[in-house]
């Protein structure tokens, strides 16, 4: 499982939503858990205490051997843009790591192709 690095800046995160916000991404990236460094997520409180679509959610994967997917996402419900971000990085992480199999796959074959020749 990587690991999950929670801050929050002028927003209020109480024990529940934490563990919710692990939980989710836990199993949103457990199939990735060998391709992962860590993963940071921040969450703010953009308007204070004004209310509206004011909590901003950014959370960034470190990807192995290098690289890194951040998302940011802007709601008025933590819970909601957390699943929605935990699967928008699941969704990118498998893309990534798609092309990288393609290209390795591509470059394996035109070796190949050139010691038959």
């Amino acid at each position: 499982m990587p690991k999950i690095n929670v801050t929050h800046t002028n927003a209020d995160l109480d024990d529940d939503l934490q563990d919710t916000i692990h939980r989710k991404l836990s199993f949103a990236l457990d199939c990735f858990d060998e391709n992962i460094r860590d993963v940071n997520v921040i969450v703010s409180d953009v308007n204070g205490p004004r209310g509206g679509i004011d909590k901003k959610i950014s959370i960034r994967v470190r990807l192995m051997p290098r690289g890194n997917i951040v998302l940011t996402d802007q709601t008025s419900n933590i819970y909601e843009g957390i699943s929605h971000l935990a699967h928008a990085v699941k969704e990118n992480i498998g893309q990534r790591l798609r092309k990288s199999r393609d290209r390795i796959r591509k470059t394996e074959l035109r070796n190949a192709r050139a010691l038959d020749a």
